[in-house]
């Protein structure tokens, strides 16, 4: 998997994007769309990779669900502690 500087900053892009755009998720089509009409035709950013979505998969601030044929994507709060949801006690 390519870690590279390039792929590290469309990580970056596409975070604030969904941040700042699509607070409640996106779909990984318009996503990549919109990258493109925001970065790459106006030379601000890298080329989005054919792997993109890989990438992304496996990222820390990002979680991408599968509805059916729809992927969605959707941002966690980066250096926040994973939720954790402990079984309730059973005190008797």
């Amino acid at each position: 998997m390519d870690i590279s500087d390039e792929m590290e900053e469309v990580r970056e892009l596409m975070y604030e994007l969904i941040k700042t755009n699509f607070s409640s998720g996106v779909m990984v089509e318009h996503l990549a769309k919109i990258y493109k009409e925001s970065y790459e035709t106006r030379g601000l950013g890298p080329l989005l990779p054919d792997n993109w979505l890989d990438h992304i998969r496996v990222a820390e601030e990002f979680e991408v669900v599968n509805r059916g044929p729809i992927a969605m994507v959707y941002t966690r709060q980066r250096d926040a502690p994973p939720f954790i949801i402990e079984p309730p006690c059973n005190s008797l």
